[in-house]
């Protein structure tokens, strides 16, 4: 998996979370950016795994039990509230487990959506432009070997064979 894929996946996963949590911080309802909104352990005591590390967790049930024991408040609020200048009334809107169920659900028909293109993609692409360029009866005609013939239209030497065979045959 290349590393846009990797961003893209942590993208949506955070996606999933700030709608889960209502899409906006908990004490000044800034929900602008979603780079800006954080996740806040309510109990320091309780946490069991750090926001860094969420995204490694291999189950969605994982980070939904860890999810539950925050709030989700901007970066300003977050920062002031480590600083002890701005307290947490209580009333902060917690983790909607219907709601992130959904949304996780949406995240997983999308991604296989996007993983069929993209394999359909990858082999149109390999069929209509592996023999590009490659004439691979003039090649044999002048002695270059099954293996060099394979490797310049990135194939085996058994199908650079066998498409010499079909194309010499008249089939």
């Amino acid at each position: 998996m290349s590393y846009q894929h990797v961003k893209t996946w942590r993208r949506r996963l955070k996606q999933c979370l700030v709608a889960a949590f209502g899409g906006m911080c908990g004490t000044c309802g800034y929900g602008g950016c979603l780079e800006a909104l954080e996740f806040h352990h309510l109990l320091p005591s309780h946490k069991d795994i750090g926001i860094s590390q969420w995204r490694a967790i291999a189950s969605y049930e994982k980070l939904a039990v860890e999810a539950s024991k925050c709030v989700m408040l901007c970066a300003n609020c977050h920062r002031e509230v480590h600083a002890g200048v701005r307290r947490l009334s209580g009333n902060e809107p917690r983790l909607d487990m219907a709601r992130f169920a959904a949304e996780r659900e949406t995240i997983e028909k999308e991604k296989s959506k996007n993983a069929r293109v993209l394999q359909s993609k990858l082999a149109a692409k390999r069929w209509h432009s592996r023999w590009d360029g490659v004439d691979i009866v003039e090649l044999r005609q002048r002695g270059t070997s099954w293996a060099t013939i394979a490797k310049s239209a990135g194939v085996s030497v058994t199908a650079a064979r066998k498409r010499y065979a079909k194309l010499t045959s008249g089939t």
